[in-house]
């Protein structure tokens, strides 16, 4: 089931006060609710709330989240990851992306950590700047961080 709201006068997605779009879906036999957070037609959520979650009905966590920044590329400043997967059944994070401008971006770290489900230790990294992978690129570096 999907639901939708459009401004009434530009008629382009937007909900001030909630997701514009709503998703139940399943997966791996879970029921799944997407939200997705619109301003005037662009994917976008104020005050560094992710604009993309994917919620596990049953236990209200979420599993996924994604930011976007005013363009509505997947985005986020700070040095903070702009995309987050999360195992349900154990809660680590198996999949952590820092994204600037639409593209993967990182200068002091790997770019996209890859975790183990069971242990949180990390078993792959890709390095990128502005979009480009770099050579450092490869199963575990010890210089991932871990959660």
């Amino acid at each position: 089931m999907r639901e939708m709201w459009f401004d009434s006068e530009t008629g382009k997605l937007d909900r001030p006060n909630g997701p514009a779009i709503t998703e139940h879906f399943e997966t791996d036999g879970r029921s799944r609710r997407g939200e997705t957070y619109y301003m005037q037609g662009v994917v976008m959520r104020s005050e560094d709330l992710p604009s993309t979650v994917v919620v596990d009905v049953k236990t209200g966590v979420q599993v996924f989240q994604e930011w976007s920044a005013k363009d509505g590329s997947v985005s986020r400043s700070g040095g903070k990851p702009a995309i987050l997967t999360k195992d349900l059944e154990t809660g680590v994070i198996i999949k952590e992306q820092y994204w600037e401008n639409g593209k993967p971006h990182r200068m002091d770290g790997p770019a996209d950590i890859e975790r183990d489900r069971s242990t949180g230790e990390v078993t792959n990294v890709r390095f990128f700047i502005r979009g480009k992978e770099t050579a450092a690129s490869g199963p575990h570096k010890n210089d991932a961080p871990q959660p």
